[in-house]
């Protein structure tokens, strides 16, 4: 399997062909940001539009990254805890009786 920038470049360089908002010049800029502790990459994604409305665009690019990954088989990390308890209370909860 392709390593994962290769897999994710391949799906943006896919939809910012196909998107009629989003500028072919100046050209977008995709870098990796920092290495995350919870995620694998954390990236940079600029693009320029011809659109007025850069809250509608966000929201509309957010919407086709999340389905272009989905369809490139590229998933989202989300954070994960384990939790180990070493010695659990005693049964009843823990209730102290009335004075």
């Amino acid at each position: 399997m392709a390593p994962i920038w290769a897999r994710s470049s391949r799906c943006w360089n896919g939809f910012i062909r196909e998107e009629p908002w989003l500028l072919a010049e100046p050209a977008p800029v995709i870098r990796i940001a920092k290495l995350g502790t919870r995620s694998v990459f954390n990236f940079v994604f600029r693009v320029w539009t011809t659109s007025a409305e850069s809250g509608d665009v966000q929201s509309d690019l957010r919407e086709t990254i999340k389905n272009s990954f989905d369809a490139g088989g590229i998933e989202i990390p989300f954070p994960r805890m384990s939790v180990y308890v070493e010695k659990l209370p005693p049964q009843g909860g823990g209730q102290r009786a009335a004075a």
